[in-house]
């Protein structure tokens, strides 16, 4: 000990390290820096009518993939602009937008329960969690929805009503499963008496989700058929009639199954999946209704799956998301259990790493799903009308 200025300073008062708030930085950082390894690969999966539907945006000045609203094709197109085509460089978007969505995820979450140790457990078992990771390293729609789904939730607990309506109208422009959290929200200002709050949400989700079409009217949208559009967005959506190649249902990935394969080159496969253990305890802590607002929003976003005759294991991201939450405020009072669990699912998700890299043959135990093509005439004839506007856009929409 020693004396400095009339003060007695001693070992107890040296300022110390906060490993839980340092650890809530870096688990994001790790996540960004493994999702850069290997991600120069063809495209896959919908990437491809995704990216397509980016690139005719730049260069065709058309709108194609209309059966989803233009947000994110739009950020996935000025990637387009920044980088040309080099695709792993166009990856890193989606990339960026999962990472940012774990690290608002997290930090609503710690704000939600007062506990940085939830807010750890929660980010180490969503990182490890294969689904997360899988998707923000393709060019698909989910990571940014799930950012501003992230970046809305941040700013509700944050007592930022207006702000947060706004991001989830943005959620929303990216994909419409983000819809029941926009309900949720609404519901709990109604609940809350907060006729404020819940007049900005009604406003200004529906004002956010239309500036996403402002591009659109730039081009080939008119602003007077965009009703009618939407009405064409939900033609679109049911084009297949009788099943997707990677179709699963929801009843699989609460217990942690439905995954997908999808093929890269010759035998190499990437794997869409969530960690089974995990998912399934996440599942019983949902169940457990420990904290009601997380286990309400998990059953409310799973209910369009459940209506849904078609469904695929990368949209159930938000769900996902909230069922690990609530596992992380199970597991926070008991942290024996807590570092159990996120070493097992670390060690999971590092075995799994090549598969879920493409850079061998998967060594999961999830079933090989059979590819069911089979469409209807007249769904086969719009599925080749759609693959026919992405190499000749103005031919379909003079």
């Amino acid at each position: 000990m020693r004396r400095c200025e009339g003060h007695l300073i001693t070992l107890k008062d040296r300022p110390t390290i906060d490993w839980v708030r340092l650890g809530l930085i870096l688990v994001p950082v790790a996540f960004f820096a493994l999702g850069t390894i290997r991600l120069n690969w063809p495209l896959m999966f919908d990437e491809r009518y995704y990216l397509g539907a980016a690139i005719n945006l730049v260069d065709g000045g058309t709108v194609v993939n209309r059966e989803h609203p233009m947000l994110a094709k739009e950020i996935l197109a000025a990637g387009w602009w920044l980088f040309g085509d080099n695709i792993a460089q166009i990856r890193l978007l989606p990339l960026l937008a999962g990472t940012l969505g774990l690290y608002l995820s997290a930090l609503a979450l710690r704000r939600h329960t007062g506990s940085p140790e939830t807010a750890l457990i929660f980010a180490i078992l969503l990182a490890s969690g294969f689904l997360l990771f899988g998707l923000s390293r393709l060019t698909l729609l989910e990571p940014f929805a799930f950012m501003f789904a992230a970046l809305s939730l941040y700013l509700f607990v944050h007592d930022r009503p207006g702000a947060s309506a706004f991001a989830i109208g943005l959620a929303i422009g990216c994909k419409w499963t983000c819809v029941p959290l926009a309900a949720l929200l609404f519901t709990v200002h109604l609940l809350r008496c907060d006729w404020r709050a819940a007049c900005w949400t009604a406003i200004l989700v529906p004002a956010a989700y239309l500036t996403t079409f402002i591009p659109g009217f730039m081009l080939d949208i008119r602003p007077a058929e965009i009703v009618h559009l939407h009405f064409a967005m939900l033609g679109r959506i049911s084009l297949f009639l009788r099943g997707h190649p990677y179709a699963s249902q929801w009843w699989e990935w609460v217990i942690g199954g439905g995954a997908a394969y999808l093929g890269i080159a010759g035998e190499r496969v990437i794997v869409l999946a969530t960690n089974p253990l995990t998912a399934l305890l996440a599942t019983l802590a949902v169940i457990s209704f420990r904290d009601r607002f997380l286990s309400t929003a998990f059953l409310l976003s799973l209910v369009l799956f459940v209506l849904k005759p078609v469904a695929l294991i990368h949209q159930f991201i938000l769900p996902h998301a909230f069922a690990i939450a609530a596992l992380a405020v199970w597991l926070a009072p008991r942290p024996r259990l807590a570092l159990a669990l996120c070493t097992i699912s670390v060690s999971a998700f590092t075995l799994a790493f090549p598969a879920l890299t493409g850079g061998a043959d998967p060594i999961a135990p999830w079933p090989r799903k059979e590819m069911d093509l089979s469409l209807s005439p007249v769904s086969q004839r719009k599925l080749d009308h759609a693959v026919a506007c992405l190499h000749a856009p103005k031919e379909c929409y003079p």
